[in-house]
């Protein structure tokens, strides 16, 4: 007995069952103790083996899942940052019988009504994406975005075809926001779901730094547009460009999703039973509030993302008076009296090249952020990292924008950066954190109405309260309240939903209260895991 228990392989199922009066029987547990620790040897080198090549297929499917998101949305937001970045010159186009300030408004009316119509493009997709598959979804959106995006750049101009045209631009506007409804969602669901556990935060946060690095591309394709043309050009034909190019990375994300393999929870959600005929009408039925507590707390996000890289342009060139580059030139301090000496009988005033390279920059700083909060997120839990940002950025908004209204570079910049900071540190944690609330067969459909609710009411009209704010009170501090008070309302939502996941656990765990492992097993949701997909 003793010489068995020092057996490397005493831990044997058989070994309880030695008996003290049976030699025989001793020998027999150890001869097949001796054959156990052979086979398990043996076995133990064959599943390394397998685990290795399991772990390099798994590392390639996560790597080609995350560019196949990342590139999508690159392309989405690549159209939206250059139709706000152009607002001035569409507006101007599009919209010439009004005021340069009426038309602006009118041209981000037409770009709100992008996000208007996204909860429906959203409820679209989402039911494809949770019942034929989230890959084909995300398939039909990119589609659906390079097309518009591409017609966009071919519109006839208000002097070619009248009043037709903005209800032209005002329809493809429509169809881009269709397409836009599902992408950005599904691509987050997808990378999520393609991640191996301890990764699924930062596999979320490319998705958000894909977006960002449209807005990026967005930013420096209006860097090159300035820079290469003059004012005349760009109203003539140079304004197009952008848009066409939109097709060739529609083209290429296509082929690259085409290819791509499904999720992985998707896969296993297909060998069940518990996919649903109605996604949708089974999210509205059964997760109302979690809806709810989703489009609270995204409501920073949507709304920051504009008012930190769509705003910022038409502020420092458009609002500021004198703009920004003659305020820098004159050497003053503050928005008051001076007026611009030079350019008063043109359209628009001359964009400075500096102030692009300054705006691309500080676009890049908040991808950087984005970064560093999923890679925190992993770590510390998603919900955490949430509620970080969302403070922080609560704490910091006034004063930055404060600084963003001084119509100096250094000022403005820093003003600017440091609440992209904030802003990109609790984005990167967010989309791990929508999965993690929503079962699996309903995830889609939940996230989509949440998240694009949240767009359609905060994020589309981003500009055009920042921009009605500073008319009316000639100052950035109530835009940075504004944006103080939505980083809140997003803290107090991501709180109350981790407080009632935590009480659906207590009442699971508790004996006697008809919850447990059934009704964990039917919700699929990643928080009855106890943070084996998503950490909440």
């Amino acid at each position: 007995l003793v010489k068995l228990r020092s057996h490397p392989c005493s831990t044997s199922p058989l070994a309880p069952m030695v008996h003290e009066e049976s030699r025989q029987d001793v020998e027999l547990i150890e001869k097949v103790a001796e054959d156990d620790c052979i086979s398990s040897s043996a076995y133990s080198r064959g599943r390394n083996e397998e685990d290795s090549f399991s772990s390099a297929e798994g590392a390639k499917r996560m790597r080609t899942a995350i560019i196949a998101s990342v590139v999508g949305n690159v392309l989405e937001w690549f159209d939206f940052g250059v139709f706000a970045f152009l607002a001035p010159q569409i507006g101007f186009l599009f919209f010439p019988k009004a005021d340069k300030i009426a038309g602006l408004l009118n041209t981000f009316v037409v770009f709100a009504g992008g996000f208007v119509i996204r909860p429906l493009g959203g409820i679209l997709l989402a039911h494809v994406g949770d019942v034929y598959g989230r890959k084909l979804a995300l398939l039909l959106s990119v589609v659906g975005m390079a097309g518009s995006t591409f017609a966009m750049g071919c519109l006839p101009t208000y002097n070619d075809i009248g009043a037709a045209a903005p209800v032209l631009l005002c329809l493809l506007r429509l169809v881009q926001g269709l397409s836009v409804g599902g992408e950005l969602v599904g691509s987050m669901v997808f990378a999520v779901e393609s991640m191996q556990p301890g990764r699924q935060v930062l596999g979320g946060s490319f998705c958000l730094i894909g977006a960002i690095g449209g807005l990026t591309l967005g930013s420096a394709a209006g860097l090159v547009l300035h820079a290469c043309f003059s004012e005349e050009e760009l109203l003539r034909y140079a304004w197009r460009i952008p848009f066409w190019m939109g097709i060739l990375i529609g083209l290429f994300a296509a082929w690259l999703r085409n290819g791509v393999e499904e999720s992985s929870d998707f896969e296993e959600l297909k060998k069940g039973d518990a996919q649903a005929s109605l996604p949708v009408k089974e999210a509205f039925l059964h997760y109302p509030v979690e809806i709810l507590l989703c489009v609270l707390a995204v409501t920073l996000w949507c709304a920051g993302v504009w008012l930190t890289i769509a705003f910022p342009p038409i502020l420092y060139q458009d609002l500021l008076d004198p703009p920004m580059s003659v305020r820098e030139s004159m050497g003053a301090t503050h928005a008051g009296g001076a007026e611009a000496s030079s350019g008063e009988g043109a359209v628009f005033q001359r964009k400075e090249t500096s102030m692009w390279v300054l705006h691309t920059c500080l676009c890049a700083v908040q991808g950087v952020a984005i970064l560093a909060g999923g890679l925190v997120g992993d770590y510390l839990g998603s919900t955490r990292t949430v509620l970080i940002g969302a403070l922080a950025s609560a704490t910091l908004a006034i004063p930055c924008f404060k600084a963003m209204g001084a119509g100096r570079y250094v000022v403005s910049g820093l003003g600017q950066g440091v609440f992209n900071l904030a802003l990109g540190f609790m984005g990167g944690s967010l989309p791990a954190w929508m999965v993690s609330i929503f079962p699996v067969q309903l995830r889609f459909s939940c996230i989509a109405v949440g998240y694009n609710a949240g767009q359609a009411i905060f994020g589309g009209t981003a500009s055009i309260v920042g921009t009605m704010l500073f008319k009316s009170t000639g100052d950035t501090l109530a835009v940075g309240a504004y944006a103080s008070c939505l980083a809140l309302v997003s803290f107090f939502a991501v709180l109350v939903t981790a407080r009632r996941e935590r009480r659906k656990e207590t009442r699971q765990d508790a004996p006697g209260e008809g919850g447990g492992e059934g009704e964990c097993s039917q919700r699929q949701d990643t928080s009855c895991e106890g943070e084996e997909k998503v950490q909440v």
